[in-house]
């Protein structure tokens, strides 16, 4: 069952509708783990913080969110312009008509509801690397390649979000997350009971406050954080959850000079080739 709650802020319902990968899914995962090598510079004391104001403009979109169970593609639009708007403003904002055509790649059929069913990250994870999210001027925003991050270890994701300026949360959300249902920007969400999984949800953290142990997250077009803690608990495999990074090759070459043997860059880059 995927679940539709209402909006407060727009008066408007909203839309779950992220799938759990299959096991065989799973079991295809390369991990940011293995391809540490050696020393990381000391990541910044004050955190990684990439919702600046050129990104916003992409992160307030719904994405057709609020009638379509389309969270995955919609998170994954944003994330792309989190990606362009750091790197060459303004952002990429996709239109209604590029976000249904992107649905399709998890069996959407525009006007067809019984094909609105949803995504599983890894099936739009593979599918950015191959193909891409193109937009109006034909450029395919493709990926070099993901990795798989540790929910439990919270060096990973800053690593990742401090370099790759994203993380991606997939996971199935405790009821009290949704009920009541955020208000407003800046709400926390913290650990509060067991996962549910009809609540699956995706969402990224373009930032966090490691004085705090606070990731910023944005979903639903609103901007909100989530613990440390209540990441820990709903990331992992037991929870129904996922954590990962998508890397393309621009930001691949700007970590390396950020941290030159923190990582096997020329295996990494021969994995993804690969793929």
């Amino acid at each position: 069952m995927i679940k539709t709650l209402t909006h407060p802020l727009i008066g408007r319902t909203v839309r779950l509708g992220r799938r759990r990968p299959s096991a065989a899914q799973l079991a295809t995962r390369r991990w940011y783990r293995d391809y540490k090598t050696g020393f990381m510079p000391p990541l910044p004391a004050d955190g990684a913080h990439w919702a600046t104001p050129p990104a916003m403009s992409a992160l307030r979109q719904m994405y057709l969110n609020d009638n379509l169970c389309d969270c995955v593609i919609a998170d994954f639009a944003h994330l792309i312009g989190v990606l362009t708007g750091n790197a060459n403003p303004p952002a990429v904002i996709y239109t209604p008509q590029q976000i249904e055509t992107e649905y399709g790649v998890c069996g959407y059929v525009p006007g067809d509801p019984a094909t609105d069913q949803g995504c599983d990250e890894i099936t739009v994870l593979n599918y950015l690397k191959s193909t891409g999210f193109p937009d109006s001027t034909g450029n395919q925003h493709k990926i070099a390649g993901w990795l798989a991050l540790n929910a439990a270890d919270p060096t990973e994701w800053e690593e990742a979000c401090y370099l790759f300026l994203n993380v991606i949360f997939c996971m199935e959300l405790p009821d009290a997350w949704i009920n009541p249902f955020p208000a407003a920007d800046n709400w926390t969400w913290r650990v509060a009971g067991a996962p549910d999984p009809s609540n699956g949800h995706c969402f990224g953290m373009p930032g966090y406050f490691p004085r705090q142990k606070i990731g910023r997250i944005y979903t639903w077009g609103m901007v909100g954080n989530i613990t440390y803690a209540a990441i820990e608990k709903y990331g992992v495999d037991a929870a129904g959850g996922g954590v990962y990074t998508v890397l393309s090759q621009d930001l691949i070459e700007k970590a390396k000079q950020i941290a030159p043997n923190g990582l096997n860059w020329a295996q990494l880059e021969a994995d993804f080739a690969a793929l």
